[in-house]
């Protein structure tokens, strides 16, 4: 009786200490994040996108959730969004992105880091 009694105890504390789970470091099974990220194509077009992913998120991780239809290439050393929303780059016209309404300058979007609560917007405007 005292031996299932002090297994039953070393079975509950092993439980106890496996299911503790830790906010430093999140990771696969970390609860996700609600974004929302604007997209303005044009004044009278524009797109919302609710998104989820861990928080803080990379833009890098942002755009390659399948809800966000992207791409991205390496032009003169910066990574560049030339597609998104099926809206490409043009001579004239490039995606610029936007974090609680201040103009990003990047030179990759891995290391742009955004918050739940972060106003995301990309715009389509003229270089």
């Amino acid at each position: 009786m005292k031996k299932i009694v002090i297994l039953s105890l070393g079975i509950l504390l092993i439980g106890v200490g496996c299911a503790v789970k830790s906010n430093n470091s999140p990771s696969l099974s970390a609860d996700l994040s609600d974004y929302q990220v604007q997209i303005t194509k044009s004044e009278v077009n524009q797109d919302t996108l609710n998104l989820k992913a861990k928080n803080p998120a990379t833009m890098k991780e942002l755009l390659s959730l399948p809800e966000v239809k992207s791409t991205k290439e390496l032009r003169a050393g910066k990574e560049t969004v030339t597609m998104l929303a099926g809206v490409i780059t043009t001579n004239s016209r490039e995606w610029n992105l936007y974090v609680n309404d201040q103009k990003v300058n990047y030179l990759g979007l891995e290391q742009i880091t955004v918050k739940p609560a972060d106003k995301i917007e990309w715009k389509y405007e003229a270089k």
